[in-house]
C-alpha cells in the first residue's frame, strides 16, 4: 500500500491523535503532553495512507549539532506496523538529512518494555551501537546508497 510521508511545521494534535492510539510504552498522558510540547522544537514528519488521508505515523527528529541530528521519536499505528512504514519514515527523514548536509541521525536507546522490538527495526535500517553513550546512530552517507 503507497504511503505519503510530509515534512511538516509543528503537528502536534496529530502527534497526541496518534500516539494515544498506540499500545503500552506511549499510553501515558504525561508523555504524550511532552512529546506534543517538543514537537514545535523538532522537524515533524507525518505519514499518510494514500488511500485514506489519514495519520498512520510520525518522527520527531532534532538537530543537536551541525553535523548530527536526534530522532526522538518514530510511532507507527499498530495496523499499520510491519508494512515499510517505518521504512519509509526513515527514508525521507535521511533524504532531507543529505540534503541538510548533516552526516549522522541517532536515536537514543532505552530500556523500557517494548523497546526490543524499535531496536530490532533501528538495526534492520541500518542504525549500529555507538560505544561512546546510549546511541544507536545511523550514518547518513551510507543509507542512501
Amino acid at each position: 500500500m503507497p504511503y505519503l510521508v510530509d515534512r511538516s511545521g509543528s503537528a502536534p494534535e496529530l502527534i497526541v491523535d496518534l500516539l494515544e492510539k498506540l499500545p503500552q510504552a506511549f499510553t501515558s498522558p504525561e508523555l504524550i503532553s511532552a512529546l506534543a510540547h517538543t514537537a514545535g522544537e523538532r522537524t515533524n514528519y507525518v505519514a499518510f495512507d494514500k488511500g485514506f488521508f489519514e495519520p498512520i505515523a510520525v518522527a520527531l527528529v532534532a538537530n543537536d549539532v551541525s553535523d548530527v541530528s536526534e530522532l526522538t521519536l518514530i510511532a507507527v499505528r499498530g495496523d499499520h506496523q510491519s508494512k515499510s512504514v517505518g521504512r519509509r519514515l526513515i527514508a525521507r527523514i535521511v533524504e532531507d538529512l543529505v540534503t541538510d548536509q548533516i552526516q549522522t541521525l541517532r536515536v537514543r536507546t532505552a530500556a523500557v518494555a517494548g523497546f526490543d522490538r524499535a531496536h530490532e527495526f533501528l538495526t534492520a535500517v541500518g542504525f549500529v551501537a555507538d560505544t561512546s553513550g546510549p546511541f544507536l546512530e545511523l550514518d547518513v552517507a551510507k543509507a542512501t546508497n
